[in-house]
């Protein structure tokens, strides 16, 4: 991911939807910020 990249991002390119990547990473709102290097779960 770029810098400044957003949680709807993530879901275009890896699939899946921002809803369920949130509740997969326990994250609480679009607004959690993404960290370089952080491992995230997305759906297959």
């Amino acid at each position: 991911m770029e810098p400044g990249g957003s949680m709807s991002d993530v879901a275009l390119r890896f699939g899946g939807n921002v809803g369920e990547i949130l509740r997969l990473n326990g994250f609480p709102s679009v607004d959690t910020v993404i960290y370089p290097g952080q491992v995230l779960i997305v759906p297959r």
